[in-house]
């Protein structure tokens, strides 16, 4: 939970807005006075700042591959190697990330690898005298050595309200038992333990047996966040079941087509609100022309408990709804932006209010662009359409009209008359407006520049301010530096640092050329570097692999 600030700067924005708004004239649509809305509650309920994923290194290895196969084929976005020995007409493959074999040189009739989407990959190796067998991405067996009539192997995840389960199919029919009739798959699912790699035998719990009634078998939710306490509801497509806490039905009823609902449905205060719109043929019949369709439009309120609705015409337009918490983390109210009814028609200029459970404005924030606002922590906010930071207050710090990009180090990298600089969050600049380019994501207060042409180091920190780790940046916190080495032919040596200027490795390659492989592996949280030309290059010994696995 964030520390909480009283917001001066708000509190003044709604007194004056409610002083000029006053009640609002309309079915539906009114100004309640009395309700609990501060400015430390309207702090609490800003969104939090997305910030992009660091990538943090545990180790940064050499995985060039040197034996003497000829390449047969690549799966770059697996990082498996295919490899053929023509003098014992052998196959192998050969893993990038583990910088080892998965399969060893193996005589065979046919060798594929089958890409899955969980799972990474499956390699399937074909014996001559007929019979298969198929590893994972690691080079374990999943299926035995056999003769198949048919196999398959494939995997899936399972979503669960803790958890995610990885799970592993394998379906075969053994050629001995197709030869005698039988045509029906064994199916065999195991769970995966993608720290281990270990299987264990994984059974399907029946979600749903034919005749029972859908709604004790379906996904329900906890109703104790939207304002009842013991209470859940069950959702299958359109329907909806309300169970108090005895696990007795209290309500069901169900919504319109959503086609006319406009995606505007909230859970809050033991209701459901949602907005729908009802096309007519009479255009006696109509509240406004929406879409070019004439339609009656009504905001519904439904009490959970009961399933009594309430339905309203307010002459207002909900274009976005979400959550509004209370003190107690309660979705009491709904935050809204919605746009006025005027002559039947949506128009003039979006607003932006707070809503009870019955669709009445019990707030507005016209003038904050509260959905504009996000949190960067306890003590600064940012308006992202206007690049500007704000302090506890929501007072403006600073803004810029150039792009902007934050780091959870507290930093801004801004552009000022073409040149890029680092600031704090609360004003102070931390790194000159002097440089070409500057990296935004800070590693121990330390990023990639680029100064007069080269690529350097500059921290926050005026001690490694244009150092001369020259280098290049590379998407971890880490970067190498390339030196051309004397010779008949143009050989480099590649030197990795981190941002703490730790050597992490040397290599020399035959190439400049850096290609980064984001690999499809769930064991491993890795990526792979290629220094060789610009499309894959079969001769292993001009190129060079680094594994640069995540902690």
């Amino acid at each position: 939970m964030k520390k909480w600030f009283i917001a001066t700067m708000v509190m003044m924005a709604l007194t004056l807005s409610a002083c000029t708004n006053g009640d609002v004239e309309g079915e539906g649509m009114s100004l309640t006075a009395g309700e609990a809305i501060s400015s430390g509650l309207l702090i609490e309920n800003i969104p939090e700042y997305d910030y992009a994923e660091k990538r943090t290194v545990s180790s940064v290895e050499n995985t060039t591959y040197e034996g003497d196969g000829n390449l047969w084929n690549f799966y770059q976005n697996v990082g498996l190697a295919q490899l053929y020995y023509p003098a014992t007409d052998e196959m192998a493959v050969w893993s990038v990330a583990l910088g080892e074999y998965v399969l060893e040189p193996t005589e065979f009739s046919d060798v594929w690898i089958d890409m899955d989407s969980v799972m990474g990959a499956y390699i399937f190796l074909m014996y001559p005298g007929g019979e298969a067998e198929v590893f994972d991405i690691q080079g374990k067996s999943v299926l035995a050595r056999d003769e198949y009539a048919q196999m398959d192997v494939h995997g899936r995840i399972k979503e669960t309200d803790d958890e995610t389960v990885y799970l592993e199919t394998v379906e075969y029919i053994l050629q001995s038992d197709y030869d005698q009739g039988v045509r029906r798959k064994t199916v065999e699912t195991y769970e995966v333990d993608l720290d281990t790699g270990a299987r264990t035998e994984y059974s399907f719990e029946a979600e749903f047996v034919r005749g029972d009634r859908f709604e004790d078998d379906t996904t329900r939710i906890d109703l104790a966040d939207y304002g009842l306490e013991g209470y859940t509801m069950s959702e299958h497509d359109r329907h909806r079941i309300v169970y108090n806490e005895n696990n007795e039905v209290v309500s069901r009823f169900t919504l319109p087509d959503t086609q006319y609902t406009e995606n505007v449905e909230l859970l809050l205060d033991g209701h459901l609100l949602y907005q729908h719109f009802q096309p007519v043929d009479n255009e006696m019949d109509f509240t406004i022309t929406y879409d070019g369709e004439y339609v009656v439009h009504r905001l519904v309120s439904v009490d959970l408990t009961t399933g009594a609705r309430s339905i309203t015409t307010p002459d207002y337009i909900i274009q976005f709804v979400d959550q509004f918490m209370d003190e107690e983390g309660q979705v009491r109210y709904g935050y809204a932006a919605m746009m006025p009814i005027s002559n039947r028609l949506p128009e003039g200029m979006m607003r932006e209010v707070v809503l009870d459970k019955d669709g009445n404005i019990v707030y507005s924030l016209d003038g904050l662009q509260y959905h504009h606002l996000r949190s960067l922590n306890d003590e600064y906010f940012i308006n992202m359409d206007r690049n500007a930071i704000l302090d506890e207050d929501l007072n403006e710090v600073f803004s810029t009209t150039s792009s902007v990009t934050l780091d959870e180090e507290e930093t801004v990298v801004l552009e000022r008359n073409g040149k890029y600089g680092v600031v704090h969050y609360s004003g102070v600049v931390l790194v000159p407006f002097e440089y070409d380019f500057i990296d935004g994501k800070f590693y121990n207060g330390v990023t990639f520049a680029t100064y007069e042409g080269e690529s350097v180091l500059v921290g926050t920190n005026a001690a490694v301010t244009n150092t001369n780790h020259k280098g290049y940046a590379v998407p971890e916190d880490l970067f190498y530096t390339m030196e051309e080495l004397d010779g008949g032919a143009t050989a480099y040596e590649i030197t990795y640092y981190d941002y703490g200027l730790n050597e992490r490795l040397t290599l020399g390659t035959n190439y400049n050329t850096l290609t980064t492989m984001n690999l499809n592996n769930p064991f491993m949280d890795v990526n792979i570097h290629f220094f060789g030309g610009p499309s894959w290059n079969p001769d292993y010994e001009n190129g060079a692999f680094v594994a640069v696995t995540g902690e």
